[in-house]
């Protein structure tokens, strides 16, 4: 609505996108133990730690979970959009099996502004396991 100036003396035009590195939040030692090790059990073991019973949920967000929002601006549909992931993978991980197509390695993702999303040209197969 109207540009904005920082106490550093940067001006915010009107219509600037900013954004929050979630990414490499999630990946800050400071927040995780050996955050670029994959641990399946990783927010399972902060949970159980205690005082922690209701943090490290999916849907939650804080300083060290930025992936929805934060504060009064976490998004609100996180939580039907959780439900709907679910649901999904659970679809696809019963009824499906899956596997990059031969000869593939893990495709790169790619950053677009401030977003990283899949390589949407890879190729993943995809077979019905009742068929």
């Amino acid at each position: 609505e109207k540009e904005v100036k920082l106490s550093n003396g940067i001006v915010l035009p009107v219509g600037t996108h900013i954004a929050t590195a979630a990414g490499p939040n999630a990946l800050d030692p400071a927040f995780f133990e050996n955050p670029e090790t994959f641990d399946g059990f990783r927010f399972e073991k902060l949970r159980s730690l205690p005082g922690n019973d209701n943090k490290y949920q999916f849907v939650t967000t804080g300083p060290d979970q930025l992936h929805w929002g934060v504060g009064t601006h976490a998004c609100p549909g996180r939580f039907f959009a959780s439900y709907e992931i679910k649901m999904l993978m659970a679809e696809i991980l019963t009824k499906y099996d899956i596997m990059l197509k031969p000869g593939m390695g893990r495709p790169q993702d790619l950053a677009i502004d401030v977003r990283v999303i899949p390589d949407p040209s890879a190729e993943i197969l995809f077979r019905n396991r009742s068929g």
